[in-house]
């Protein structure tokens, strides 16, 4: 299979055209291929997404990748072809698939490791690959499709892009993309109904598809019936997926809109008219208007909006006065500060039904202490490169649901999220220690999941084996917020699911051991097709130059400010879009730097008699790209002539000098790794490297040393 990933080819990117390498480097990228074999069972779907990765250096690398899913779908299963070897991981507690994982890296072995690295973001990783060996990965997920009025959706999200707020993820865990071509084989097989690519075309069931935007894939005629299965334990499992129940209470509810810098991005790729497309803003203020004129008459809506502040709008009863607050609604910018707008919101409300409409590309909201304020969150999620991960997971924690629109479906998507909140919330009872889940279901995109365990049928024959272990393992999987931590991982462990508590983790002992450290490789996402819109970065940088959307219906309703507006274009039925306020000429305008003041005397003579401390270096030091060269002392070229010096000093030290010596090593080796050492718990290059030089040592006489120069 010939290589898939390339680096765009196009202008701007035109002078990568002929390149597959990582950002900056010459390193080539170890993803050479992805595919997706789907199967719909009726409205659950089974994914089984291969990636194959290839080392085409002349030294052993560990390959990672991070990755948007679905907060509903489950990892049920993982496998790997190694050479000519096909090994199956087996679920285990995260920490120790991890320690099992960097034990078989220590050790020179090839190991894959899948971990959850928040709800909704996925890791994989893969080394030691040899060179020029391939490591193909094969995942099995189980997704349920959403509601739609001609059908039911599966959406498949393949990137992200930038996202707001510091990452709780280590920089080598973090989401990353990149200017590149990166392009998966689809294959997609429907048991009942009919399946067609909402963006593009299936021929005999398969297409070659761009990972610059989700994989939408429409099933209509589907039968709704339920699946069958059988757990570890031996009970019968049955899954259904059917749309949710409605309801007919009036609303009473907060409207939270995202005016973030991010939301004037586009909002989707597909019905771009040449490069001017529309942005995730104003296809949500079109899609909150058309929503309004569907509002009962005792219907009640506090509107808030927030980016870098949050702001109360107004009220209103009924579609007039709920659109008269939403006229309010200011152009994006600023950052997009979740944490406190929640608060804001929840302060005044209590506990409210909260209506969230986001991209979701915030990293700032604390999930789970926002969910025990009695809330219930819907999310509505905006754009192709959206990110469901914490307000997805805020949505399920509090009986909530989550919908996607990757763009102009936004309308009919923000309806359906409107009617889910005329029902009661989801609320599931916790199961007391040590007792066996007897029920479990979940509410996402407008369905319902349910599933229902028993005492097995006698003689009851499994006709199909894969869609049997799926079914009780996504079972499982929804059990999980039910039961008490230990019986958690217990049941995890036993199905075979990933989750925050486990991971999966195999191991190849029979392959040859590589010496060294692998060098570490991170595979990044393509970057999202709405992020490359030219036209798009000129509005922004000249907002003087009107920017006309000619992708959307004529807006119904005019919403004037002294700096925004959005009225009708009528030779055009698009959006025009206009902003005249400094603040946007500000933001662009080139900034003065302040030279740095001259260190005065004392501070120099401060300088030259304070004692050198590593601390200072923290972060300075690249341990992934060649870890190999450090722990054999060629740092020409990868450590500063600062970072240089210091070490130097420090292994001056009669303590570090007596360490290396035990150890049998240099002393600026040993400094070294005393400051990996320090460093070990934000970077695993950095562990590895500290374990293979330190590890031998008396753990006294590391601690003594590190405790001399300050670590």
């Amino acid at each position: 299979m010939p290589p898939s990933l390339t680096l765009v080819g196009q202008d701007p990117l035109g002078q990568f055209r002929h390149l597959a390498k990582l950002r900056g480097t010459e390193q080539p990228i170890p993803l050479i291929a992805t595919r997706f074999s789907v199967r719909i069972l009726g409205t659950l779907a089974l994914v089984t997404a291969e990636r194959c990765f290839r080392n085409a250096e002349k030294t052993s690398i560990e390959a990672t990748m991070t990755f948007p899913v679905p907060v509903h779908a489950a990892l049920v299963g993982l496998s790997a072809q190694i050479g000519r070897r096909q090994l199956v991981a087996q679920a285990q507690r995260k920490a120790q698939a991890r320690e099992r994982y960097e034990a078989a890296i220590d050790g020179g072995r090839t190991a894959v490791l899948h971990e959850e690295a928040l709800r909704g973001i996925h890791m994989i990783s893969v080394g030691h690959v040899p060179p020029g060996q391939t490591v193909a990965v094969q995942g099995l997920w189980v997704m349920p499709l959403a509601a739609r009025s001609d059908g039911f959706v599966l959406s498949i999200p393949t990137t992200v892009g930038d996202i707001y707020g510091r990452s709780p993820l280590a920089d080598s865990d973090d989401l990353t993309h990149a200017p590149m071509l990166h392009e998966a084989e689809l294959e997609v097989v429907c048991d009942s109904g009919h399946a067609a690519l909402v963006q593009g075309r299936l021929v005999e069931g398969r297409a070659r598809v761009r990972l610059d935007a989700p994989i939408e894939i429409l099933v209509t005629g589907a039968a709704v019936q339920p699946l069958q299965g059988v757990a570890a334990d031996g009970r019968a499992v049955e899954l259904i997926v059917a749309p949710a129940p409605g309801g007919d209470r009036h609303l009473d509810i907060v409207l939270l809109q995202d005016t973030s810098f991010s939301m004037e991005q586009p909002a989707s790729g597909r019905h771009a008219v040449c490069d001017q497309v529309a942005s995730k803003h104003a296809v949500a203020l079109y899609a909150l208007a058309e929503a309004a004129t569907q509002l009962r008459r005792a219907d009640r809506v506090d509107v808030w909006s927030f980016n870098s502040t949050a702001r109360y709008l107004g009220s209103g009863v009924g579609p007039v006065a709920v659109g008269q607050a939403l006229a309010r609604m200011e152009r994006p910018g600023g950052g997009t500060e979740l944490q406190p707008a929640v608060d804001a919101v929840l302060q005044q409300h209590g506990e409210a039904d909260v209506l969230l409409v986001t991209d979701g590309k915030s990293h700032a909201l604390d999930v789970h202490a926002v969910a025990r304020q009695g809330a219930r969150f819907t999310v509505v999620l905006v754009g192709e490169d959206s990110l469901a991960a914490n307000v997805g997971h805020l949505a399920a924690l509090t009986g909530g649901q989550i919908f996607v629109s990757s763009g102009l479906d936004l309308p009919e998507v923000l309806q359906r999220a409107i009617a889910s909140m005329r029902a009661p919330r989801l609320r599931q009872a916790r199961v007391p220690q040590g007792l066996a889940v007897s029920t479990a279901e979940a509410l996402a995109g407008g369905m319902r999941i349910a599933a229902r365990w028993s005492l097995p049928r006698r003689a009851s024959p499994v006709p199909d084996e894969e869609v049997s272990r799926a079914v009780a393992a996504y079972a499982a999987w929804l059990a999980l917020p039910c039961l008490e931590e230990e019986d958690a991982v217990e049941l995890a462990e036993a199905e075979g699911v990933v989750c925050h508590l486990t991971a999966m983790v195999l191991v190849d002992e029979a392959g040859e051991a590589q010496e060294g450290l692998p060098a570490q490789r991170k595979v990044p996402l393509m970057t999202p097709r709405t992020v490359q819109s030219q036209r798009h970065l000129r509005a922004l940088a000249f907002p003087d130059m009107p920017m006309v959307s000619a992708s959307l219906p004529p807006f119904a309703l005019d919403l004037d400010g002294p700096k925004f507006c959005i009225r009708a274009a009528p030779e055009d039925g698009g959006l025009l879009r206009e902003d005249h306020s400094p603040k946007m000429r500000r933001a662009f305008a080139p900034r003065e730097r302040t030279p740095p003041a001259a260190p005065g005397l004392l501070t120099l003579a401060l300088r030259r008699f304070r004692r050198p401390n590593l601390q200072d270096l923290c972060g300075q030091v690249d341990w992934a790209s060649n870890p190999d060269a450090l722990l054999r002392g060629e740092w020409h070229g990868i450590l500063s002539a600062d970072v240089l010096a210091k070490l130097h000093a420090m292994a001056k030290r009669a303590e570090v000098r007596q360490l290396a010596a035990r150890l049998g090593s240099t002393a600026e080796i040993v400094a070294l790794a005393l400051l990996a050492r320090a460093e070990a718990k934000s970077d695993r290059g950095a562990a590895r490297l500290a374990r293979a030089i330190l590890g031998p040592a008396d753990p006294a006489d590391v601690e003594t040393a590190a405790s001399v120069i300050g670590l």
